[in-house]
This record gives C-alpha cells, sequence and structure tokens, in this order.
C-alpha cells in the first residue's frame, strides 16, 4: 500500500517536473514571438542635434526623428512642450509626418526664443504618437536637456559725420558711429574697422580702425574714423560696411555716408589782350568767361588768378551763379619782368558758398608768353638819345659864342 502510494506520489512529481518545463519552453518561445513582433513594428526615436541655445535671440532647435523598427510609421504627431516657463516656442509647437519607413528620418525645426537674462541648463519634452500599419496607436516620450549660453550682437544705435556737409575734395572729415552691444554677453578684445571704397580713404594709416577693448551689454560705445574724399569720387549715400572682430567671433554693421554735390566751374573762353605778350609788359587785358556746369547754385562767387607772373587787378566778383549760368571777369594786370618764357599755366582759383560752407576750385589755362625784343631797348631809348646829343651841342656851340 505504501509503495503505490510512493509510486503515485513519483509520478505526480514527474507530471509536474514535465509540465513546468513545457510552461517554461512556452514562456520562451512567447517571449521570442513577442520581441519578433516588437521589432518587426515601428519605433519611433527622437534626438536633438544641438546641445545649446543662445539667449536673447530666436534658435533653431533641430530635432531628427527616426523609425528603427521593421515597419512603418503612420499619422506621426510631435509635440514640444519646454520645461521651463522663460522658453518660448515661436509659431506652433505640433508638428506631424505622414509615414516614416523603417531606418527613414526627417528633421524637423522649432524656433525657440530664450530671453536676454537667462542662462544656465534648461530641458523639452518631445512627445511622439503614431501608428502601426495595424492603426494600433502607440505613444514615446523624450526629455532633453540644453545649455543657455549668452551671444554677442551689435546694433549701430546712431552715427554722425563732421562737418554735416561732405563734398567730394573734403579732408579729415569725421565719421562717429555709436554701437551698442545688444547681446547678453560681454564682448572682449572689440576691434572696429570701415570697409572704404574706391574714392573714400583714410586721413592716416590706421585711421579708419578703432580698438575698443571690452563692449558690455547695453552700454553704447563710440567710435571715430577720420577719412579723406577725393576731388572725383561721386556725389550719394554710401553705406560703408563696419566690420566688429572679437574673441567670440565677428558681427558686420552698415554706416551711412551722404557725399553731397557741389558746383563745378569751366571756362568757357579766355582772350588776352594784346595777344602776344612779354615779361614786362604793363596794362595787359584778360577777360575770362567762367560757366556753373554743376547742378547746384553756388552764392558769393569770386575768382582770382593766382600766381607771381603777374600783378595788378587779379580778383573780380561774379555773385551767384546758377546751374549753367556764366559770368564774365576781367583782369587789368602787369606781367612780371621775371615771368618765364614759353608755355604757362594761368591758376584761377574760385571760391563760393554753398550750404553754410567756404568752397574752392582751381583752373589752369594754358598760355604762350613770349620772349621780349631784343631791340625793344633801343628803340625805346634811341630818340631819347638824340634830343640829348642835340641839347648837349647846343649848349657847347653856345658857351664858345661868350
Amino acid at each position: 500500500m505504501k509503495r503505490k502510494i510512493l509510486r503515485k506520489l513519483c509520478l505526480t512529481a514527474a507530471c509536474i517536473l514535465i509540465l513546468s518545463s513545457a510552461l517554461i519552453e512556452f514562456g520562451n518561445v512567447f517571449k521570442m514571438i513577442n520581441k519578433a513582433n516588437a521589432q518587426a513594428g515601428p519605433i519611433i526615436r527622437v534626438e536633438p542635434l544641438n546641445e545649446t541655445l543662445s539667449s536673447n535671440i530666436i534658435n533653431n532647435v533641430a530635432l531628427m526623428v527616426k523609425n528603427e523598427g521593421g515597419g512603418n510609421a503612420l499619422s506621426i504627431t510631435l509635440q514640444i512642450t519646454p520645461l521651463n516657463t522663460y522658453l518660448t516656442i515661436v509659431g506652433s509647437n505640433v508638428y506631424t509626418i505622414e509615414r516614416l519607413g523603417p531606418n527613414e528620418s526627417r528633421e524637423i525645426i522649432v524656433k525657440i526664443y530664450v530671453p536676454k537674462s537667462v542662462s544656465g541648463a534648461t530641458a523639452l519634452r518631445v512627445g511622439a504618437v503614431f501608428m502601426d500599419e495595424s492603426l494600433h496607436s502607440q505613444e514615446v516620450v523624450y526629455n532633453f536637456g540644453f545649455i543657455i549660453t549668452g551671444n554677442v550682437e551689435f546694433a549701430l544705435q546712431r552715427s554722425c559725420q563732421t562737418p554735416s556737409k561732405i563734398f567730394p575734395g573734403d579732408l579729415n572729415i569725421i565719421l562717429t558711429a555709436i554701437i551698442v552691444n545688444t547681446g547678453s554677453e560681454e564682448a572682449t578684445h572689440l576691434n572696429a574697422t570701415l570697409k572704404l571704397p574706391e574714392g573714400i580713404k583714410p586721413s592716416w594709416a590706421k585711421s579708419d580702425n578703432v580698438y575698443v577693448g571690452n563692449a558690455f551689454p547695453d552700454i553704447p560705445v563710440e567710435c571715430r574714423f577720420y577719412l579723406d574724399v577725393d576731388e572725383s569720387t561721386p556725389p550719394g549715400l554710401y553705406n560703408l560696411e563696419l566690420e566688429l572682430v572679437h574673441d567670440d567671433g565677428k558681427s558686420g554693421l552698415t554706416v551711412p555716408l551722404l557725399i553731397s554735390e557741389k558746383a563745378h566751374f569751366e571756362i568757357v573762353d579766355l582772350n588776352i589782350s594784346p595777344r602776344e605778350i612779354h615779361p614786362g609788359d604793363r596794362g595787359i587785358k584778360i577777360q575770362v568767361r567762367v560757366k556753373n556746369s554743376g547742378n547746384v547754385e553756388a552764392k558769393e562767387v569770386v575768382i582770382k588768378l593766382v600766381g607771381s607772373s603777374f600783378s595788378g587787378m587779379t580778383t573780380s566778383f561774379l555773385g551767384v551763379l546758377n546751374p549753367n549760368d556764366e559770368a564774365k571777369a576781367i583782369f587789368d594786370v602787369d606781367v612780371s619782368e621775371l615771368a618765364t618764357t614759353g608755355d604757362n599755366w594761368l591758376q584761377f582759383q574760385i571760391s563760393w558758398m554753398q550750404e553754410g560752407r567756404s568752397l574752392t576750385q582751381n583752373i589752369f589755362y594754358k598760355i604762350q608768353i613770349s620772349p621780349s625784343n631784343p631791340y625793344f631797348y633801343v628803340y625805346l631809348l634811341a630818340p631819347t638819345l638824340t634830343v640829348i646829343f642835340i641839347v648837349a651841342y647846343l649848349v657847347k656851340r653856345i658857351s664858345k659864342k661868350k
């Protein structure tokens, strides 16, 4: 009896062992089947391509969305939520992707504004809801951390030019630019350089460059540049590039420079009477006709004959000359006995008032001074000497008779 009971117990235990072994094997197979089914379905991963955010600007945060599973992911909806209230998403915080196949990826850009006063660490939460091909819905959530760094950014607060009216030919003009670091971080070893076009140059070496040093946020900095404008530079508005280089990079601004048009004169006719002049000649008349060929009015116009070869009445007042107006000046002069014969250049200096400024222009005109006649003085003295000889002879005869 005892043996039968013992045999039944052994059989029961064996059955239990066999059954439990079978259940274990079935569980392993079930797990393998589930794992295979999971790999066959879609798996959505989201990864940020940025590690940092800059304050006081709108950041472009790139998120890479990838399907790492073996099936298609359908109707993917991404919702981005800042975990700090000071972060602001510019535009929509919801993005949709219609379909991602296995190993397919898509990049999305989220615009996030970070206030100027913020620094340190922050985080974003990205939730992704999607469906597999069986239209079963799944959801994953990711939290991403970012480091907020300060930035350096410049703006032109204002600019001015001295004098206020600048004309071609002006020298040592002052162009002042007031710049402000609108960023949240100090700019160190700041160096400002103007990029000058043809016709505008530094008044001296490096006068187009200013070393500022450190520029703190919101503190205006003055940069003064000293420039020369060539006489041939066309008038107009010049937007000069201001390059700002500092330890964290470089920035560029535009500084305006306005060059105004000035009156322009030319000699349209010149007559000398007599036509042939010599060193030592007296009472020479020079008639000059001057034209304002510019597009602006010139006031208090004065023309002056400059140089050591002529003396006498060498200045003439012409008054107001509007565009295309002409005026005549007459000079009554003597030719210096030391004047060089041959080709000579008459120099006419024209001065006038325009928009409160006194301006000048020099015009050169070539003339010929002929050599003096070597017999001129003989011809001039011959009658005088004859009279002297006659008078001396008569005096001598009268004295003999006495």
